[in-house]
C-alpha cells in the first residue's frame, strides 16, 4: 500500500461550497473546528504528485501518528487477527453449504439497495476523487496498524462512498468523516475494536472526542442506520471457497480488490 502522511489543512474549513441544484445533496454544516497546520515542503511534493489536487488550492494530505505514546494500551494482535492473510477457514457462514445460495441471493439484493449512487465525487464542490483516494489509503494504514479485520475496511469505505453520496463536505472535514466510518466499522466487525481516543490520536488531535462522536451520530442518521451491508470482500471469499482456488491466486484477488477501494466509480 501507499503511505500518505496526513494533515488536514485548517484552511479549507472555512470555505463554503457552493449551490448544489439536487436537492438529494444536503451542505454538512456540523460546527467542526479544524485545529491549525501548515504542510512541510515534502508533503506539499507528495501531493503535488495526485492527479486533481493542486497546491494552492487542494492542499490536502494525512498525517498518520502512531508513537509509543498511542492510548492504546492493549495488544490489538490479541484483539483481532487481520484477513489479509485470506483463509477460508475464518468465514463461518459459508460453512452451511445448503444456505449458500440464499446467502448469496441475499447479499445481491441488498447490494442493489445500500451503494453509493453512481457519480456521487461529481456532485462534491470542494473534494475531489484524489482526496478521497488519499483519504482511503491513510484508513488502510489505521486497519494495518491496529490489525484490524478486512471486513471492517471494507466497511468504512462503504459508509464513506453512502456518506459523500448524500451529503456534500468540504475537504476540512473529509477525514473526520473518514474517521467516524472506520469507528463505527470497528465497533459493528472487531470484537475489541480501538477505543474512541485512539482514532482521535491517529488524526494527530486534528479534531476533538465531541467532534468524532457528533460525526459518528450524523453519519449514522444519514445512512438511516443500515450498517449490515455487502462487500466485495464477503462475495469474494464465498467465490475463492466455493472454487476452491490456489493460495496465491487468493491472495492476487484479494489485493485487487482491496485496490478497487481507492476507486470512486
Amino acid at each position: 500500500h501507499t503511505h500518505t502522511h496526513s494533515l488536514v489543512s485548517n484552511k479549507a474549513a472555512t470555505r463554503k461550497p457552493r449551490e448544489r441544484e439536487e436537492e438529494e445533496v444536503v451542505v454538512l454544516e456540523e460546527e467542526v473546528e479544524v485545529s491549525e497546520g501548515h504542510l512541510s515542503s515534502e508533503l506539499e511534493a507528495k501531493l503535488g504528485q495526485v492527479e486533481g489536487v493542486s497546491k494552492q488550492q487542494d492542499d490536502y494530505c494525512l498525517y498518520l501518528d502512531l508513537s509509543e505514546a498511542s492510548p492504546m494500551l492493549v495488544d490489538s494482535s490479541v484483539n483481532s487477527q487481520s484477513h489479509h492473510g485470506y483463509s477460508t477457514d475464518s468465514v463461518d457462514y459459508l460453512a452451511a453449504e445448503e444456505y449458500t445460495e440464499d446467502i448469496y441471493r441475499y447479499l445481491r439484493e441488498a447490494e442493489v439497495k445500500l451503494r453509493p449512487r453512481f457519480g456521487y465525487m461529481r456532485k462534491q464542490p470542494d473534494i475531489t476523487t484524489g482526496m478521497r483516494s488519499i483519504l482511503v489509503d491513510w484508513l488502510v494504514e489505521v486497519s494495518e496498524e491496529y490489525s484490524l479485520q478486512t471486513e471492517t475496511l471494507y466497511l468504512a469505505v462503504n459508509y464513506l462512498d453512502r456518506f459523500l453520496s448524500c451529503m456534500s463536505v468540504l475537504r476540512g472535514k473529509l477525514q473526520l468523516v473518514g474517521t467516524a466510518a472506520m469507528l463505527i466499522a470497528s465497533k459493528y466487525e472487531e470484537i475489541y475494536p480501538p477505543e474512541i481516543d485512539e482514532f482521535i490520536y491517529v488524526t494527530d488531535d486534528t479534531y476533538t472526542k465531541k467532534q468524532l462522536l457528533r460525526m459518528e451520530h450524523l453519519l449514522l442518521k444519514v445512512l438511516t442506520f443500515d450498517m449490515a451491508v455487502p462487500t466485495i470482500n464477503q462475495f469474494l471469499i464465498q467465490f475463492l471457497k466455493e472454487e476452491e482456488t490456489r493460495e496465491n491466486m487468493s491472495t492476487l484477488a484479494m489485493y485487487v480488490a482491496e485496490l478497487s477501494l481507492l476507486e470512486a466509480d
